[in-house]
Order: structure tokens, then sequence, then C-alpha cells
């Protein structure tokens, strides 16, 4: 299911990620107040065996300021942990990392309904021992293209501010 909040319909992403409240790839979503999300959430939660998040003390931190109180954490399996375990890695993964070197096609990423399917089909590769050397793999290439776009990124701003500068010299002469 893909619930959003009535009281917080007028609240859009779009700053520092694409708003794809309204492109649930999996079904139609639902909205309703805060309470009834809250008290299907909590009977949900409280029947499963496990729950599934990436990065999901974020998530909870969320819920507990918003009223919601998930207090058994034993339950909770977290993608974010258990791929930086598996995958012998320093840093997280992103969940769009993390698909991209799994080789998984998505669509809407941001839309909490679709990050949920997603996460499970990363925990589901997860437990595929044989691919994990493939994927930390795939997952270091696509650091590497990142970390030397930043660069080059800081490169051109230094370079146009230097450009700057000189032609400021230039006309002071």
């Amino acid at each position: 299911k893909h619930f959003v909040v009535r009281e917080n319909v007028r609240h859009r992403n779009g700053r520092y990620v694409p708003d794809r409240r309204d492109h649930f790839n999996f079904g139609m979503s639902e909205t309703s107040d805060q309470a009834t999300i809250f008290s299907q959430l909590s009977n949900l939660v409280s029947r499963a065996g496990v729950v599934l998040g990436h990065n999901f003390s974020s998530d909870v931190g969320f819920l507990k300021n918003n009223g919601f109180a998930f207090d058994d954490l034993n339950k909770v399996l977290d993608t974010e942990g258990l791929s930086r375990h598996l995958l012998q890695m320093k840093e997280s993964a992103s969940v769009e990392n993390l698909l991209s070197a799994m080789d998984i096609e998505y669509d809407n990423l941001h839309n909490a309904g679709n990050d949920a399917f997603y996460t499970m089909k990363i925990f589901y590769h997860l437990l595929k021992e044989e691919d994990l050397q493939k994927y930390k793999s795939k997952l270091d290439h696509i650091r590497t293209k990142r970390i030397a776009r930043r660069a080059k990124q800081k490169v051109l701003v230094r370079a146009k501010a230097l450009a700057a500068e000189n032609a400021k010299r230039g006309k002071q002469r």
C-alpha cells in the first residue's frame, strides 16, 4: 500500500529529490488522516515477523517524532546495514545504487510505496550469496564514476572562479 497523509497533502518533494508522490507503480495511493494511517501501520507492524527498511533508523526517528510508537527494533531488517556488511563496504549505498548494481529495473524512486517494494527486491538479491562479489564490483564502479563526476564539477567551478578573477584583474589594469 501507499498512503498519503491528508494533513501533509500540501507538502511536496522536489527541492532535494524528485516529487514522486503521485507515481505509485503498484496500485492506487490511499489518502487518509495520519491517525488512521498510523492505526493501520501499527496493526501491520504488530502482526509482522520482521519489518524491512533501508536506513531504517531515519524512518523510526520520523515516525517517533510524529507520534508513532515503534518500540520493537528487534523486528527490523535494514538493507542499508545488511548490504554494507555483506558487500564489505565502508560507506552505505543508496537504494538507487544498489538497484543499479543488482541490475534491478526500477522507476519512480522517492515514492514511499515504490521504495518499499524495491527495498524488498534488494533484500532478496542480498540473499544470493554467489552474486555478492558481482554487486560489490558494480557498486565500486558506480562510486568511482560518482566521485570522478563530483571532482570534475569542483574543477569546473574553480576554473570559472579563476577565470572571473582574472577577468576582474584585467579590467582593473
